[in-house]
């Protein structure tokens, strides 16, 4: 029930027609699923945090949803979140003029793996930069599993604070 109360809290959006047995590895993203088959054989461990970059097509989303789908599955007890960090911006933005961001981030306490996709709509946000920098220290110093994705390598994210494009290269890179 818990996580259900989540799951409808967050509009988490895995589609389950992702998955690893139908994504096609090609030369150009055999690393990023050898990678990704290594974090949902142990999550929380392997490659975390994680930032997956690389041209559009190339199945990041597909990655990213088989990956989610794949731990839900592994481990039934844990809960995976899965969003587009525009919806994860607009939250943020209703919480704090609620003044309510407290809440926002208490929802967070249960998730035990985030999943980020299109991490630069962050981009001259600074109050969304900073809750995001808490959010990932948080998940980091609890060993919980942080996953990012963009099309580009952090340092080329414009906009976004220095201290969160570090953040971001201190785990595994993947293109």
């Amino acid at each position: 029930k818990h996580k259900d109360q989540l799951s409808d809290y967050f509009g988490v959006l895995f589609d389950t027609k992702y998955q690893f047995s139908n994504f096609i590895v090609w030369p150009n993203n055999e690393f990023a699923y050898s990678i990704f088959q290594a974090i949902v054989a142990q999550p929380w461990i392997a490659h975390n945090p994680f930032f997956l970059h690389g041209n559009v097509w190339l199945g990041k989303t597909h990655l990213l949803q088989a990956t989610g789908n794949q731990i839900m599955s592994n481990f039934p007890e844990k809960t995976v979140v899965y969003l587009p960090t525009s919806k994860l911006v607009t939250d943020i933005i209703e919480w704090i003029r609620n003044n309510t961001i407290n809440k926002l981030l208490r929802k967070f306490d249960d998730v035990d793996v985030l999943i980020l996709d299109d991490i630069q709509v962050i981009a001259n946000k600074n109050a969304c930069q900073d809750i995001l920098l808490w959010l990932f220290n948080q998940f980091v110093d609890k060993h919980k599993q942080v996953i990012f994705s963009w099309d580009k390598p952090p340092r080329h994210l414009l906009h976004i604070e220095d201290r969160l494009k570090t953040r971001f290269a201190l785990g595994t890179l993947c293109e």
